[in-house]
């Protein structure tokens, strides 16, 4: 009788325990420790990255509550957060949808949530001009406002300078250049950073996310396509990640980069899953082994750009049989 296969977790992708302890006392409604462990990390930049995005993404439906214990203890950590919560109530709203294509009355519930964002993001960044998280959630939000690109670019610059390295506004600056149409900014972008990164840098791992979008692009198709339009978008999304394509060859060799670099980035999961996604799509099983390893069942939605959970548990029966 086959051993039933341990459960996934998609929100987990992480290693912090003061974080997991401040998630824990959620649970009894009490929020102090939410405040202190952003306190606790203003000159960490990547922790408080992901602490402030794992912390709004539990929070979602609470942000006005967040808003207002913000502004009666003057505590631009809170405002960051509550910034940031705004942002993930619009994109659940969205759902799988581009804000663009919703309909009316969706799409302004949506981006009045983002509307919301922008002033205490906007306040926290005024409170703490060292702090780059809440100028990288401002990019995003003048994206999915569809305000003037150079304003954008210009938030973009902003986070830079504040922390010129910080991993999730380079993956927020991806996502940017993702939503227009000349996707060769994007590669070109994620190309870039590849170049200029040392053996660890996450920044690596972009390139994988690059080509993860551009196999999704490929495999649109109108909701009216016929068949051999479909046949078209499957086999060129197919193609683009197949085993032997450059495409996959460059991300092998970001991974291998990545790999060399030394371990416990707060980040760390969540690029595993990015490279095991690819190499996992691309039937690699070598490449995908040391990033399942590092995974275990803890996935991202990274997995969602090749066939959700079921890509995966391919890839773990593939390497499994590999080790006997």
């Amino acid at each position: 009788m086959p051993s039933a296969q341990p459960p996934v977790t998609w929100d987990r992708a992480w290693q912090d325990s003061a974080l997991s302890a401040a998630i824990a006392e959620l649970a009894e409604s009490r929020l102090r420790p939410v405040a202190t462990v952003l306190a606790e990390c203003r000159d960490r930049p990547e922790v408080r990255s992901l602490r402030v995005a794992v912390l709004a993404e539990r929070l979602v439906g609470r942000g006005r509550g967040i808003l207002e214990l913000a502004e009666d203890n003057d505590n631009p950590d809170l405002l960051v957060l509550a910034g940031t919560i705004f942002v993930r109530e619009a994109l659940v709203i969205a759902g799988d949808v581009p804000i663009t294509e919703l309909p009316r009355g969706r799409a302004a519930v949506a981006l009045s949530y983002l509307r919301k964002a922008a002033d205490p993001l906007n306040r926290a960044a005024a409170a703490l001009p060292k702090d780059a998280v809440p100028v990288d959630h401002l990019q995003l939000v003048g994206s999915l406002l569809e305000v003037d690109r150079g304003r954008v670019d210009s938030v973009w610059a902003e986070a830079q300078r504040r922390c010129p390295t910080l991993f999730s506004a380079h993956r927020n600056r991806l996502a940017v250049l993702a939503a227009r149409e000349d996707q060769s900014e994007m590669l070109a972008f994620a190309r870039g950073c590849v170049d200029r990164a040392r053996s660890g840098d996450p920044r690596l791992s972009l390139i994988a996310s690059a080509h993860l979008e551009v196999a999704r692009r490929l495999g649109r198709v109108a909701k009216d396509a016929g068949w051999k339009e479909r046949q078209a978008a499957f086999s060129a999304r197919y193609d683009h990640l197949a085993r032997t394509s450059p495409a996959v060859a460059e991300v092998g060799r970001a991974a291998e980069r990545w790999l060399r670099g030394p371990v416990g980035h707060p980040f760390a999961l969540e690029i595993h899953n990015v490279f095991a996604a690819v190499f996992a799509q691309a039937g690699q099983t070598e490449l995908a082994r040391p990033h399942l390893r590092a995974i275990g069942t803890r996935l991202t939605p990274a997995w969602t750009m090749v066939d959700g959970e079921a890509a995966y548990r391919k890839a773990l029966k593939r390497h499994h049989r590999a080790e006997r």
